[in-house]
């Protein structure tokens, strides 16, 4: 019961300082790096953090590459797979959201960076 009255207590909370709903990106206003875009949006014109964010983690990932390269993974089979990552983030950079296009290039540059 307690667990109850806390939790409705809680949510009475929560509701109020909610907005009534969100706000339609449009394409005068750059996007932010946690801005999400959805199906009827345009495009989202990303802000130069957001683009230095990008090109800063891919250049990370294909840097690890190089340097995995003198050692396990060879050019044959890494080159392409994370071609077609870059390639991917970039649409999902542009109409997606900008926040998931910098995971990917994350992973395959601690990937790369651990290969031995």
């Amino acid at each position: 019961m307690r667990f109850w009255l806390l939790f409705m207590l809680c949510a009475a909370c929560a509701a109020q300082t909610m907005p009534d709903a969100p706000s339609a990106v449009s394409r005068s206003e750059p996007a932010h790096f946690f801005t999400f875009r959805t199906w009827s949006q345009p495009a989202l014109k990303p802000d130069k953090k957001c683009w230095a964010i990008f090109l800063g983690t891919h250049a990370l990932a294909w840097t690890a590459l190089a340097m995995a390269n003198h050692r396990q993974e060879s050019w044959g089979s890494e080159a392409p797979a994370l071609a077609a990552v870059t390639g991917l983030d970039v649409v999902l950079f542009k109409f997606g959201s900008p926040s998931l296009a910098s995971g990917p290039p994350i992973y395959a540059a601690v990937h790369y960076l651990r290969a031995r």
